[in-house]
């Protein structure tokens, strides 16, 4: 093998991660996760009800089947999957951000909406599948009018 082409092995390694790491990072911008974390980045997982690899949209982001859930009376915990950590740090979002949980049935599919108002930095949208979830919301959240 030509001795020019050695740099081509550590390319090969490096561009993927490189890659993916750019991704991750721009899905958590794209969806708000980023924003989130400047003002909710979690310090430690509280005692609460949780919910593994469930579905939820935050913003335009879809994160399939990658998100940890957990209820707990400080908040809403969040973290992903370690494999797509990546800009992606746990989140825990006070209760009294949040606005009522919507139920929205559209064909087969029902989703739970609900949105974190963030002072000076507009509102983000979460939505689930997970009916278990919006129950074990509903005591801490504001009830709809």
């Amino acid at each position: 093998m030509d001795s020019n082409l050695y740099w081509i092995v550590p390319l090969c390694i490096i561009a993927p991660v490189a890659f993916w790491c750019f991704i991750c990072a721009l899905i958590s911008w794209a969806g708000g996760w980023w924003k989130l974390s400047k003002r909710f980045r979690a310090g430690e997982k509280p005692a609460g009800q949780t919910f593994w690899m469930q579905h939820l949209w935050l913003g335009v982001a879809d994160y399939k089947g990658c998100v940890n859930i957990r209820v707990a009376p400080s908040g809403l915990h969040l973290s992903v999957l370690p494999i797509f950590a990546v800009a992606h740090p746990p989140l825990l979002i006070p209760w009294k951000l949040f606005a009522p949980t919507k139920t929205i049935k559209w064909f087969w599919l029902t989703t739970y909406t609900t949105s974190i108002s963030l002072s000076g930095f507009g509102t983000v949208q979460i939505q689930f599948t997970n009916k278990k979830i919006a129950d074990a919301m509903s005591p801490y959240l504001p009830a709809a009018q």
